[in-house]
């Protein structure tokens, strides 16, 4: 429709961005078909703005764009930016006790810690709002949405959902509260975006506000910090890759899971230590892209399909979705069960019984079998990406064809 208007007024259509960070979570591919085939007028401005002051950063980032990844890895490696951790949580805490580290020298509005995984991003949260009440900086009551997230006065939050009416917000906009009402159960907060100070409502808070000291990669696209620490986590691919690297002005450190080292701890690699295995692994994860071709380069001739064919299209893309993993989210389920498990442990602490243990021991048995959900929807979406492009083609084509107001306006 864009491109009929354009030509009607005898007009340029100027498309900007980066073909190297990450696609449109929706339908999407065309941007980097045109980039990559050269079909129209190209101009590569990645001199231009590059927010990165160190040197290393940029020839690093420039290695990646290069598809260089393993070599970039290694300058990663070498320069201690890569830090390798013995197990999950060890990694984690390691890699939020160097964010606390930062933020003591850049603020909290100036450190991020990223991930591409919301279940990782949730976790790193939880750790990092540790330190923050073990350091005394959270004050005052708390507001607890309907996930049984706490806010305080100091808490960093983003948003995840677009209300343009109310002070026009916009998914991904972070801030830091400054003050709750805990019988309202509302939270006031200042938006780093312009300082402006907002009320948020207890409809929006319980679903579409969260702690922000992490970030998934998504959200954080488009910001810049001083510094940010990466974790590797299994769904990171090469756009995540070079989005989240990108995020910094200054250090940006990569975390890892991998063997311990002699003494079990989280060590920061320099060079020798680091096995050319793990350097391949993690080249290989870096070098993997998400980006799906355009549905009419996958041969699904939506544009030109029946009302019918759609319909039976959609029918089959729901049927497949529905008996998939992803038809069900538990995330939010193991942070109910994380709640009774800390319950439960401190009555067993508190009494002493076999049975106070046993239900212990229940709890965590649950949430085993819901993180392997987890792991089993998060590698189901990669393994059929294509299946979910396809429904948001047919659905999208939907709209435009069963909806007749919403057709372009023919010429």
């Amino acid at each position: 429709m864009a491109g009929r208007e354009v030509e009607t007024c005898d007009g340029k259509l100027i498309l900007v961005g980066d073909p190297k960070q990450l696609p449109s979570v929706d339908s999407g591919g065309l941007y980097h078909r045109i980039v990559a085939s050269g079909e129209q007028v190209v101009d590569d401005l990645v001199q231009i703005n590059q927010r990165q002051q160190l040197d290393f950063d940029r020839s690093a980032l420039a290695q990646l764009r290069a598809g260089e990844v393993e070599k970039a890895v290694h300058d990663y490696a070498g320069a201690g930016r890569l830090h390798l951790g013995r197990d999950e949580y060890a990694t984690k805490a390691t890699m939020v006790d160097a964010w606390r580290a930062d933020v003591q020298q850049h603020g909290l509005d100036g450190v991020r810690m990223l991930a591409s995984r919301q279940d990782e991003v949730q976790m790193l949260n939880e750790l990092a709002r540790v330190r923050m009440v073990d350091a005394g900086e959270l004050r005052g009551p708390a507001v607890v949405n309907r996930w049984g997230t706490q806010f305080q006065a100091g808490d960093r939050i983003v948003v995840r959902d677009n209300w343009y009416a109310h002070a026009d917000l916009r998914n991904g906009q972070t801030g830091t509260v400054v003050a709750v009402q805990p019988i309202a159960g509302t939270l006031t907060f200042r938006r780093d975006l312009d300082g402006e100070v907002i009320q948020l409502p207890k409809r929006y808070i319980d679903s579409n506000v969260d702690q922000a000291y992490a970030q998934t990669i998504h959200t954080a696209q488009g910001q810049t910090f001083h510094a940010t620490h990466v974790y590797a986590d299994t769904g990171m691919r090469a756009e995540h890759g070079y989005t989240a690297l990108s995020r910094a002005r200054g250090e940006t450190h990569l975390w890892v899971n991998d063997r311990p080292g002699p003494l079990g701890e989280c060590t920061y690699i320099h060079g020798d230590p680091l096995t050319e295995d793990r350097v391949v692994a993690l080249a290989r994860q870096l070098a993997q892209s998400v980006i799906e071709p355009p549905a009419h380069d996958q041969g699904l001739p939506v544009e030109t399909a029946t009302d019918r064919q759609l319909r039976e299209w959609r029918d089959e893309l729901e049927g497949t979705i529905r008996r998939s993993p992803i038809a069900t989210d538990p995330t939010h389920q193991i942070v109910s069960v994380d709640a009774a498990i800390a319950e439960a442990r401190e009555t067993a602490d508190r009494l002493r019984t076999t049975g106070a243990r046993a239900q212990v021991q229940f709890l965590q048995a649950q949430r085993d079998v819901l993180t392997d959900r987890v792991a089993l929807r998060e590698s189901w979406i990669q393994d059929n990406a294509s299946v979910l492009h396809r429904y948001s083609a047919v659905a999208e084509e939907m709209v435009v064809c069963l909806v007749p107001w919403r057709r372009p306006p023919s010429m």
